[in-house]
């Protein structure tokens, strides 16, 4: 048997490719995080600072920049690093390549520009440049007879890495508060009665003259009772006979929905307010003066509203189970409520 065997070549670097533009460098390891022993080095490690360069490849007629503008793609580059980018249109083919270098304490570029294939028009030549005054630079690299010119916009910049160590606090992320804004509630696993909008507190309240208020959280606190589950975004609540589910629930700062659980939800219900048995007596009396109601709040949000069809249909579940309105907010616990 015949064995083939092929060279591999394995090689590490720091690749940058945005938009059509491809670059490559090298990346250190300091000793401070992996050659040390010792503990304090590992958490406070010295605060790093280093060049960076951000570049952005276009062209453009200077007369009616508007018209004429095209974006050939973007990169970034450190020291000791290269970032290059192929050009190609119907009168030029080049290539420029970008690379950057610490020498005596001094950001030192090089712009090198190569013509390949049938360019002959594009002159080879290089550029050096010193970034070290973090001074912006436009670059010229060719000009076309119609008046198209070809530039490379270079931005340098010092960036400080402070890698110090820090202790994880639950409390930085807010995970117990909620973000509500949009989610469908659904009553006894059969009526959408609305959307909430709101977010920003641990407690949260649901409110409908039929099902009463359910105020709910994500820890106990007092007079609620373990009666709800969160899980992937569904917050399924229960009493008794009532059941109220919301969906689209997101936690935390930034908002996100929460991963894993089932989560354990504390409940607390109480019969409708006198504000909502008033307000009972307000639903409308006619499917199209509902259909006129509902159309005027999907508008005051800017959205659209179902069709005349699904509203009626709505109306007639609504008009005998006395769901409307719903309300709703969010609140912090306070003291006297929280439960250890």
């Amino acid at each position: 048997m015949k064995v083939l065997q092929y060279p591999i070549h394995c090689q590490i670097s720091l690749m940058v490719a945005v938009a059509g533009v491809w670059g490559a460098g090298t990346a250190g390891l300091t000793q401070g995080a992996f050659g040390s022993s010792d503990p304090n080095q590992l958490l406070n490690p010295p605060i790093v600072k280093h060049y960076q360069l951000d570049c952005e490849y276009l062209s453009l007629d200077p007369n009616k920049p508007m018209e004429s503008y095209k974006p050939h793609g973007s990169g970034m580059l450190g020291a000791g690093a290269t970032l290059g980018m192929s050009w190609r249109d119907n009168v030029r083919r080049f290539q420029t390549s970008i690379t950057s270098q610490l020498k005596d304490k001094r950001f030192l570029v090089q712009v090198r520009i190569t013509p390949y294939g049938s360019d002959t028009v594009t002159p080879a030549r290089t550029i050096d440049l010193d970034l070290s005054d973090l001074q912006a630079r436009s670059v010229e690299i060719a000009r076309n007879p119609d008046g198209r010119v070809y530039w490379i916009n270079m931005t340098p910049s010092i960036k400080i890495i402070d890698s110090k160590a820090t202790r994880l606090r639950e409390s930085a992320l807010d995970l117990t508060s909620w973000n509500l804004i949009g989610s469908p509630v659904v009553v006894d696993d059969t009526t959408y009665v609305g959307n909430m909008g709101v977010s920003g507190g641990p407690l949260a309240y649901v409110e409908t003259s039929a099902i009463g208020r359910f105020e709910f959280a994500l820890v106990p606190f007092k007079g609620a009772e373990l009666a709800g589950v969160l899980s992937k975004g569904h917050l399924q609540l229960r009493h008794k006979a009532k059941s109220l589910d919301i969906y689209g629930v997101q936690n935390g700062r930034p908002p996100m929905q929460l991963p894993g659980g089932p989560y354990k939800i504390w409940v607390k219900w109480s019969a409708p307010s006198a504000d909502q048995q008033t307000q009972m007596q307000e639903i409308p009396s006619s499917a199209e003066e509902f259909i006129q109601v509902i159309k005027a709040q999907f508008a005051e949000r800017g959205q659209t509203p179902p069709d005349d069809d699904e509203l009626r249909a709505g109306y007639e579940k609504i008009k005998d189970m006395k769901l409307l309105p719903l309300s709703c907010g969010v609140r912090g616990i306070g003291r006297a409520e929280r439960v250890e």
